[in-house]
């Protein structure tokens, strides 16, 4: 009697294998649909048999940023909390790269600093990084020349713009460029915004 018993843990154990090793695929490629045209950096989280199942089918190993081991329920708040420690990490790096990318190109003059100046070069698409304290938005007036005048307060006849800075980030990527957020008072010397040009 304690031979077929034996049999059948391994074979329950097996089908338990295999059953993580399907969750696990599945798993990836429900990832490579949602991070497609995505940069953001991917937190892995839940029982060490999960992650390590995971790890071993994914293809997008080089994505990973952390992992939490954690058994038991998450909920939508408790998976944010558990990542937080991981992506401020990752967010504060980029920050760092984002403006130290922008004081080497503001010593070759190929910076813009403040919303008028950064809204000409987007014009003319030459930003290849702009760069937005998180906070900042403007209403903008739009002239003839469709240059912009920040606005304190607007008029119904005026043409304008509810968030220039929304639009900016548009016409940006549109052209092939990258947004950094950062924090607020990051680029308060430089009037909330600025760019890194491409010549």
């Amino acid at each position: 009697p304690g031979a077929p018993r034996r049999e059948l843990r391994r074979e329950r154990a097996t089908d338990r294998d295999k059953a993580l090793a399907t969750f696990a695929r599945d798993v990836d490629e429900a990832l490579t649909a949602v991070i497609e045209g995505d940069d953001r950096p991917v937190v892995l989280i839940g029982g060490k048999r999960r992650v390590g199942a995971f790890r071993s089918v994914t293809r997008h190993g080089d994505r990973v940023l952390a992992e939490v081991h954690h058994s038991g329920e998450l909920t939508g708040a408790r998976l944010a909390s558990l990542a937080a420690p991981a992506l401020a990490s990752w967010e504060s790096g980029r920050q760092r790269v984002a403006l130290g990318a922008l004081d080497a190109a503001t010593g070759q003059r190929r910076a813009a600093d403040g919303l008028v100046e950064v809204w000409q070069q987007a014009a003319d698409a030459r930003i290849e990084r702009l760069l937005v304290e998180e906070t900042f938005h403007q209403t903008v007036g739009v002239d003839d020349d469709q240059g912009i005048v920040p606005l304190v307060a607007v008029d119904d006849d005026d043409s304008t713009i509810d968030d220039a800075v929304d639009e900016l980030i548009s016409r940006v990527a549109s052209t092939g460029g990258t947004v950094s957020v950062g924090d607020d008072g990051s680029l308060g010397e430089r009037g909330r915004i600025a760019a890194v040009l491409r010549y």
